[in-house]
């Protein structure tokens, strides 16, 4: 952590000097930041959940594979799981055994550059595409939990194909342009080294950063959706959750107090309302918020 710190702290110094001196080279670099996820330590309760399931990996394009882990009968019907930036297919461990209890197969994977797979940077467009490759690889899916930018990704794999008859998204982004606009003045990097940042990522990767907003997708989306966001998640705030559930029809929104934005993913009674929606469309949490014209759990 100190030498993070050290990191961070030596680019909130330089950042300010190059922007001014020179915006293109702060902007190539804020770029290269924001595609380059950081690869945590893979904790012990991981590890079991790791161990508990069968290895795999998927061929992604011509140099770079994914690893994926599946749990339960090959027969039965599949749940995909997928994690977010910086995180891996392990985080979503805890949702395995009652998604397996409740009948069906649960297939989890390493998004490009993140875990296990191959590959040092990555964005938006690829974890859209990893969704697409991996579905194809499993066959029809029943369900799909997915966190935080892997729910963005999520959706933009449904705008390109991608069918599952119920979905969970757990604290899901809306506005990610406005992440990197948040990244560099955090950083300390100016506004047109910023805007030259948004240009590089959606020329290297193809993909405007608009046509991934929630606001652009969600509206069309028809997939029966339960929106899972804590009230004090500081990484995507829950506004964020409650406006993709105002644009997406028939959206149910389950507030949560206390879990953060990662700690959400383990704890029993999210769990268990995910996997009850994903059986049968319904959700019993203990309390719920009310956005404009989104559908209440009760």
């Amino acid at each position: 952590m100190a030498n993070k710190s050290a990191i961070v702290r030596f680019i909130q110094t330089t950042a300010p000097v190059i922007s001014r001196i020179h915006p293109p080279l702060a902007g190539r670099w804020l770029a290269r930041l924001f595609t380059t996820p950081t690869l945590h330590p893979t904790p012990d309760r991981e590890q079991a959940w790791i161990a508990s399931a069968r290895a795999g990996r998927i061929r992604f394009d011509a140099t770079r594979t994914l690893p994926t882990l599946t749990w339960g009968n090959d027969d039965a019907p599949t749940v995909l799981l997928v994690h977010g930036w910086s995180g891996r297919g392990s985080q979503l461990g805890a949702w395995a055994r009652p998604l397996v209890d409740a009948g069906y197969r649960v297939v989890a994977f390493d998004h490009p550059a993140h875990g296990r797979a191959d590959g040092r940077a990555t964005a938006m467009p690829e974890f859209a595409e990893a969704v697409v490759r991996v579905a194809a690889s499993v066959g029809q899916l029943h369900g799909i939990v997915a966190h935080s930018l892997g729910a963005a990704a999520t959706t933009a794999a449904l705008a390109r194909g991608v069918r599952a008859e119920r979905l969970v998204y757990v604290a899901p982004p809306e506005d990610l342009p406005n992440y990197l606009a948040r990244a560099g003045r955090w950083l300390g990097f100016g506004r047109r080294a910023s805007a030259m940042a948004r240009r590089a990522i959606e020329f290297e990767y193809d993909m405007p950063f608009d046509q991934v907003r929630g606001r652009s997708l969600a509206p069309d989306r028809t997939t029966p959706l339960l929106i899972v966001h804590d009230e004090g998640d500081r990484d995507v705030p829950f506004d964020e959750g409650a406006h993709i559930a105002r644009l997406w029809p028939g959206a149910r929104l389950v507030a949560t107090q206390g879990l953060g934005h990662t700690r959400i993913l383990r704890d029993a009674s999210v769990i268990q309302t995910g996997v009850a929606f994903l059986v049968d469309g319904s959700a019993m949490p203990a309390r719920t918020a009310s956005p404009t014209n989104a559908s209440i759990a009760v």
